[in-house]
């Protein structure tokens, strides 16, 4: 019998504003990311279900009160060795009509344009990929994929494919 795989779940929030995407740029004294653009997000909490995170995570990296209907749940991606370990990635999709946003001590936030995505070095790599595909979404579609890191946090594979719902 083969060992079972676990994976930490995590919520992963892609939150756009016109042409721009807001990311978090890690505190220096992060353990993980730091100094590196990422979206908003972060472990789910025992006994919390995943859009309940996703909201939580989002309000206390941002300040943004998000209501349930407003998060799009858009996909997932199993990240094969995320720090030693491996995560159950959610992806949100929420669109805001307003840029106001109160850094935490997470990090930094700002709005990057959408078109800066693919040319920033201190992004999460695998961030260049997943938004774009994210956005391009029509109506009924997820994503569903793996990615994995080596020891650098450098992206050695990302596969993604899209479904039906």
């Amino acid at each position: 019998m083969k060992n079972i795989h676990t994976a930490i779940p995590r919520s992963l929030n892609i939150v756009i504003y016109k042409d721009k995407v807001l990311l978090l740029k890690g505190h220096s004294l992060k353990l993980h990311w730091a100094n590196t653009f990422n979206c908003p997000g972060g472990h789910i909490e025992e006994g919390e279900n995943v859009v309940e995170s996703a909201l939580r995570e989002l309000y206390e990296e941002t300040g943004i009160n998000a209501d349930r209907n407003q998060m799009k749940l858009k996909g997932f991606v199993h990240v094969k060795t995320y720090f030693n370990d491996s995560a159950l990635m959610f992806i949100f999709l929420l669109r805001v009509t307003s840029v106001n946003t109160v850094d935490s001590e997470e990090g930094t936030l700002e709005w990057i344009p959408l078109n800066e995505i693919e040319n920033m070095e201190q992004i999460a790599p695998d961030l260049k990929l997943l938004i774009p595909l994210v956005l391009n979404l029509k109506r009924g579609e997820i994503i569903s994929g793996t990615s994995a890191y080596n020891s650098k946090r450098e992206l050695n594979s990302l596969t993604v494919k899209t479904y039906k719902t």
